[in-house]
Order: structure tokens, then sequence, then C-alpha cells
């Protein structure tokens, strides 16, 4: 596993990386967990949110993953990561859909926010510590 986050803790990059790392192994905690710290160390950075996003839904965190996405394509001006990004979106809606959680005839994205009870609610795993990266196998942080 990389262990970039180790030598490079305050580098959002580097935890983006964990994290596609971790969601291309389909380990959506260990991807929530390192997209979240790229999110909270760089809040501008569009991939990092929409990856978040990724891991959140496919955790079955739709109602948090809304709101990453809506930042990402926020953030985001270039058109081809716009639409990668519009996908994510419509993934989320989908997901949103089947929890009842988007009334018919409104659009998704669009500032909205309602509260759904029904919808698990998905924090980065923390186990020992609090700090950057806390909840990652203890191997990837620093000591």
């Amino acid at each position: 596993m990389p262990r970039s986050p180790s030598r490079w803790p305050g580098e959002a990059q580097a935890w983006s990386g964990l994290g596609r790392s971790y969601y291309a192994l389909h380990n959506l905690r260990g991807a929530t967990t390192a997209f979240n710290t790229a999110v909270t160390l760089q809040p501008n950075d569009a991939a990092a949110h929409n990856g978040l996003a990724k891991a959140l839904v496919d955790r079955q965190c739709a109602d948090q993953a809304e709101d990453e996405v809506n930042r990402a394509l926020e953030l985001e001006r270039n058109p081809n990561l716009r639409a990668a990004y519009q996908q994510t979106q419509r993934e989320v809606a989908k997901q949103l859909g089947a929890f009842g959680g988007v009334p018919a005839g409104v659009k998704p994205g669009v500032g909205r926010r309602q509260e759904r009870s029904i919808l698990p609610v998905c924090h980065p795993e923390r186990s020992e510590g609090s700090g950057l990266g806390a909840g990652l196998d203890p191997s990837l942080r620093s000591g």
C-alpha cells in the first residue's frame, strides 16, 4: 500500500492518491477517510470532493455524497471534468431516489438541503487518535 501520507501528511495530493488507491481496491472506508483528509487540507480541490462523493455513494451515504459532488461542480470549470462529476451526481440522485429522498420533479444539485432520516450517516472511520488520517492502517500514519 502507498506510504506517501506518512512522508507528507500535510499534502492533499498524497491523500487524494491514497483515496484513489483505496477506492480501486474497493476499500470504501479507507477511501472515505483519505479523500476527507484531502478536502480538509485543500477545500478547493474539486477532484477530491468528487472522489469523496463516489466513495460515499458506494457506501450508501448519498446525502453526504450529494454535498460533496455539488461542491466539486461548483469548483470545476473544465467541461470534461464537469461531465465526469455530473455522472457522479446522477449516481447520487439515483440512490437518493431509491431511498425516496428526491421528491418528484426536483432536480438534484440545486442547493436544496433536506433531512433524509432513513439514509445512513457515514463518517470517516476513526479508531485511535483523531488527527489527519486517523482510522487508516497504522502503517500509513506518520509516527
